[in-house]
């Protein structure tokens, strides 16, 4: 019971951060600053998986991270989606590690 106490609270905590600002945002206008800044905070989050993913890299890692990772960058700069850029990294790392 403590278990299913614990999961539905730890759900509470991450839904209520996500929820609450689109029902104050609902029907209101954003400044453009705002909506930029808004914009980019999908990759200011993968930035910070990456490079902690490179510094805590392991040393048989170390190649398919940083491959991936600039992979990465491009396809992020690219301003392709967020989930096909972390897709196409992944498939990138497990390539280098399954082929070099």
């Amino acid at each position: 019971m403590y278990n299913i106490i614990l999961i539905l609270l730890c759900s509470l905590v991450t839904a209520v951060p996500k929820i609450l600002p689109l029902k104050y945002l609902k029907g209101k206008q954003l400044s453009r600053q705002t909506a930029e800044f808004l914009n980019i905070i999908p990759y200011t989050s993968l930035s910070i998986m990456v490079i902690r993913g490179i510094l805590t890299a392991s040393s048989e890692m170390l190649v398919p991270t940083i491959v991936a990772s600039i992979v990465a960058i491009i396809i992020a700069y690219l301003k392709e989606n967020v989930g096909l850029t972390i897709i196409l990294a992944v498939l990138t790392a497990f390539i280098c590690l399954k082929f070099f």
